[in-house]
């Protein structure tokens, strides 16, 4: 079964593809995390995705720099309800998804079931294990409002 690290439908507001993000945004549009992404591909197993963000720029650093699965659950914009409660469920108890990357914010109402579900079912990785105290958060997330907004990751861990 293939894998595709991110889908969406085709009402998409800026090209979006792989080594050209690189040069379109350059760096600084994208917050790449090194400590973060090391240790997700210390956890990761293959086959899988390696985590699950809200959209399509939050994840494309990450694939970028690791060239793994990345889930964008929301979407390119982050409000797409392609992803259920149900949905989730499934692909955690199959293995397919352990962690997930969330903002601070919470990105549209249809979204907010499987928000709350990843809160209740999940537990915070310690910000030691993953933040990279160096790298200042970027104040330029290409416009799409994400500045200063905290993240959070959170493991599945099954009981």
């Amino acid at each position: 079964m293939g894998m595709t690290p991110i889908e969406y439908g085709g009402s998409v507001t800026k090209p979006f593809a792989g080594p050209e993000l690189k040069s379109q945004h350059g760096r600084d549009g994208m917050t790449s995390n090194p400590k973060l992404e090391n240790y997700l591909k210390s956890n990761y197993q293959q086959g899988t995705y390696m985590v699950a963000t809200l959209n399509a720029t939050s994840a494309a650093p990450i694939i970028l720099d690791t060239g793994l699965p990345v889930m964008a659950m929301g979407g390119f914009m982050g409000n797409d309800p392609a992803l259920t409660v149900e949905k989730l469920q499934k692909l955690v108890n199959d293995g397919q998804i352990r962690y997930f990357l969330l903002q601070g914010r919470s990105f549209g109402n249809q979204q907010s079931t499987v928000l709350n579900w990843i809160r209740t079912n999940c537990r915070v990785v310690p910000a030691y294990k993953w933040q990279d105290t160096q790298s200042k958060p970027s104040q330029n997330w290409g416009g799409m409002g994400f500045r200063n907004s905290s993240m959070t990751l959170y493991e599945y861990v099954k009981k």
